[in-house]
């Protein structure tokens, strides 16, 4: 206990191992007080990952695709868990302490799809365990508050738009690899949300592409996000921009027959999530945006026409969409409408609260449509009712 009392420093492993003049990203992930140091705010180590060529290695190392092409390769089950759930970061929390029986191989460092090929089946094994790791801890640096980093990502925009690419890979993408990308953005959205949602809207084609995966909970959970930082006031015209896009036509076709009943009723529940944060704010405790463009579009007459029509179709659409109707009209109570401060002549905005006199003529001219489905030989209602 003496030296604690004799004058020597502390010296940080983190520190040493930065001092060397070729020290590796992969050196600085395999170190076990990596995430330590992040917390008590390291400056060598935070000036290290500011680096533009650190920050692109640990951004890939997210959303690199798995080095197992086929689940059959996964003949370790603690592989498995770790590209399956969320409960993966325990096993990764070990390996990052040195728990776990991870080996790191440099040729992970090669990313290339010829990768695999190199590889005999525990090379392979090992590689995937390091690439494992070092997504989790990287998620886990880019997503500190450390103001520093966050800004040195927002001038990285090139890097950050390769990070988005992730979004055009395949459905379903990976869950693990999903919640590592929601972690990273939120905080970029969180502490630089101007620049952040100036980016997001500059992507082509990102409300299609998010759409896509309508079925990820944290594509979608981010797409929300997004939403809920409309502020018109401060200039940030969310919804603005969505609805200039068709964004609630596109939402809406995925409630379709055309897609299966998973597809239909996250669709629903996104619906659902979007109306609850659009409600009036004197009946919802939880922090919203108010009425908006978007609800304003979803009550519009092409809209309803629209979902009326997926309604008839019968089945999951049926129950999804009568979800959303039930929504629209309890989160929009005409009773709890504030009374604008300027009175009867305030002057008309999008962010009035929404009128519901539409929805009721056209649900109301098609109650003989609906009492031929509810009357119909067809079992598919029934059956979908049944279930429920």
């Amino acid at each position: 206990m003496f030296w604690r009392y004799g004058g020597y420093a502390n010296i940080s492993p983190i520190n040493t191992l930065l001092d060397k003049p070729d020290v590796t990203v992969e050196e600085v992930l395999d170190e076990s007080e990596l995430l330590h140091e992040m917390k008590q705010h390291n400056t060598k180590l935070i000036e290290f990952i500011r680096e533009d060529h650190v920050l692109k290695r640990m951004l890939e190392y997210i959303v690199s695709p798995s080095l197992l092409n086929n689940e059959d390769h996964y003949d370790n089950e603690d592989i498995k868990a770790c590209g399956e759930s969320k409960s993966s970061d325990r096993d990764l929390e070990k390996a990052v302490s040195g728990e776990g029986d991870v080996e790191p191989k440099s040729t992970v460092t090669q990313q290339s799809d010829g990768l695999g090929a190199d590889l005999d089946p525990e090379e392979l094994e090992n590689a995937e365990k390091a690439r494992l790791k070092y997504a989790y801890i990287s998620s886990e640096v880019l997503s500190a508050p450390a103001w520093s980093i966050i800004e040195a990502m927002m001038l990285n925009e090139e890097s950050l738009r390769i990070f988005w690419q992730f979004l055009h890979g395949k459905t379903p993408l990976d869950s693990l690899q999903s919640s590592y990308f929601y972690k990273v953005n939120e905080v970029l959205l969180d502490q630089k949300t101007p620049e952040m949602l100036s980016f997001v809207m500059s992507l082509d084609g990102i409300i299609e592409t998010m759409l896509r995966h309508v079925d990820n909970p944290s594509v979608m959970d981010l797409l929300l996000k997004i939403i809920s930082l409309d502020k018109p006031e401060a200039g940030l015209v969310v919804t603005e921009w969505l609805y200039s896009n068709n964004f609630i036509p596109i939402l809406l076709s995925y409630i379709s027959t055309e897609h299966s009943a998973s597809t239909q009723t996250s669709a629903g529940d996104f619906l659902k999530a979007l109306i609850t944060i659009s409600a009036n704010a004197a009946q919802n405790e939880q922090p919203c945006i108010g009425p908006n463009s978007l609800t304003r579009q979803l009550v519009s007459e092409p809209c309803l026409r629209n979902l009326i029509s997926i309604m008839l179709q019968g089945g999951n659409p049926l129950v999804v969409a009568v979800g959303i109707v039930i929504d629209v009209i309890r989160k929009n109570n005409p009773d709890y409408d504030p009374e604008p401060p300027e009175g009867r002549d305030a002057t008309p905005s999008n962010h009035d609260p929404i009128y519901l006199g539409t929805l009721l003529r056209i649900f109301a001219d098609h109650v003989p449509d609906f009492m031929k489905l509810i009357l119909s030989s067809d079992r598919t209602l029934m059956r979908v009712a049944h279930t429920r």
